[in-house]
């Protein structure tokens, strides 16, 4: 009954969209929730390799030390849904206007306004995509999720594929969405996944002290990188606002070109990197869509790490419920401001972090 009432819930959640989007993509996702086991029953079959055993196993000391930091666990990642020869969870479409430096976006019930749209199977996708890029006239770009979050409407599953990664990624992956199932402001997905990166770097880091030098080390390349990129991306964002604004009157053809131009000078000028993680993101062409989409996931953490002075002595989990509580009945920037403040007035301060 729980798992009908989770599927359920689940096609209610994209009500807002298309009927024909809704009854595909919640007959895939209802499949693959009906073909979940529980982990512990995995665990105990002598068929299931002693990789993937390993890895579940993993991924529940991360749960474990997901809730000592105070994020809502639950019975998240308590199942697993084998996908067979699935490369992917979901494959995404991103979609701009051609000269507005401007996210389409769409409405899904509960949890508010999504800059991309999800799907579970690549062809789909693939041909919405087309009819955005064709019909539409749209700038479109075209990514994978390793995992998403169903917000605590429905317990989210372990999909096979997450196993394929290195357990530092993996516990990264569950952080940020457990992190989303803690803390969700509807119509704001780009602070939603924000502070999602944000609190999964810190908490790795606390996860993975013994490779503590090793991470630092690597921070320390990836932050000069990602301040060259955050550069580079409002330096162009700056430059092709101006250039849809001053080119209003011209021809599409002529703005099409010198659009182009834009792009094409940027991109020869990308700046050089020292990691992997950013050197590779201009290896694909740029458009308005995927400029937007890339941004979601560089931001930059200055109002985070202001707001986020106490956590050294509390855990993670109660600064993000302050900052939801606060924000009922205030804006993003007054919560962050005032957190801190008050886990001081309500004594949270004294709950201390367990030590690993």
């Amino acid at each position: 009954m729980k798992l009908i009432l989770q599927i359920t819930v689940g096609v209610l959640a994209v009500s807002c969209l298309s009927s024909c989007y809704i009854l595909r993509q919640g007959y895939v996702q209802s499949r693959r929730l009906l073909s979940s086991r529980p982990v512990t029953e995995v665990l105990d079959d002598a068929f299931v390799t002693e990789r993937v055993k390993n890895k579940l196993r993993y991924i529940q000391r991360v749960k474990d030390f997901a809730s000592s930091q105070g994020l809502t666990v639950a019975d998240n990642y308590s199942t697993y849904i084998d996908l067979g020869e699935e490369q992917r969870i979901s494959y995404l479409v991103s979609a701009a206007p051609r000269f507005e430096v401007k996210l389409k976006t769409w409405n899904y019930a509960f949890a508010g306004k999504f800059p991309y749209l999800g799907f579970f199977s690549k062809q789909d996708r693939d041909e919405y995509s087309d009819f955005l890029s064709a019909k539409m006239k749209m700038d479109v770009h075209k990514s994978e999720a390793a995992a998403f979050s169903f917000l605590g409407w429905i317990d989210d599953p372990i999909y096979s594929t997450m196993l394929n990664d290195e357990d530092e990624s993996i516990a990264a992956t569950l952080f940020h969405e457990l992190t989303h199932s803690t803390i969700w402001i509807n119509n704001d997905v780009q602070f939603n996944e924000k502070i999602a990166e944000f609190v999964s770097e810190f908490l790795v880091d606390r996860f993975e002290r013994s490779k503590i030098d090793q991470r630092r080390q690597k921070k320390i390349s990836q932050s000069e990188d990602k301040g060259k990129f955050v550069a580079w991306i409002l330096n162009l964002k700056s430059g092709l606002t101006e250039y849809y604004t001053s080119s209003a009157k011209q021809t599409e053809a002529k703005r099409l070109g010198g659009k182009e131009s834009i792009f094409a000078t940027h991109s020869k000028n990308f700046p050089q990197m020292s990691s992997n993680a950013y050197g590779q993101l201009n290896s694909r062409p740029w458009n308005n869509a995927r400029l937007l989409a890339v941004s979601f996931y560089v931001p930059v953490f200055s109002d985070l790490q202001r707001s986020f002075a106490c956590v050294d002595s509390v855990k993670v989990g109660d600064w993000l419920k302050q900052i939801k509580s606060i924000h009922s009945s205030h804006d993003l920037a007054f919560s962050l401001e005032h957190a801190c403040a008050n886990i001081e007035t309500l004594g949270l301060q004294n709950n201390k972090l367990p030590i690993y």
